[in-house]
């Protein structure tokens, strides 16, 4: 990557970021991939939980790739996730939004 690749990346990011801030449910989704790209999981959830909950489809999209990566071990290390199964009962069968509200809600 070239310095001015980097300095465009950084300037994008906060573009996003400042979008994503003030409301604009596009951004709020760029700026998660953003984040996701950068290995920001944790913040990358955030924004794409909160772009879902006002509708936009992409990001329950990836919202629910990144949980599905968490949950069911898929580190780059091959190391189980930050779940157990036994925490978890239903890991290998769908998940649904309702039961990952549920699962969220017993994470908070």
């Amino acid at each position: 990557m070239t310095w001015a690749d980097e300095v465009i990346g950084r300037r994008t990011g906060e573009c996003y970021r400042q979008g994503a801030e003030h409301g604009e449910v596009n951004a709020m989704f760029n700026f998660g991939g953003f984040l996701s790209s950068a290995g920001q999981d944790a913040d990358a959830i955030r924004w794409y939980e909160e772009a879902a909950r006002q509708g936009n489809v992409r990001a329950a999209i990836q919202l629910a790739a990144l949980l599905d990566d968490r949950f069911q071990g898929g580190q780059p290390d091959g190391s189980r996730g930050a779940c157990a199964s036994a925490d978890y009962p239903t890991m290998g069968q769908p998940m649904t939004w309702s039961s990952w509200r549920l699962r969220r809600t017993a994470l908070s």
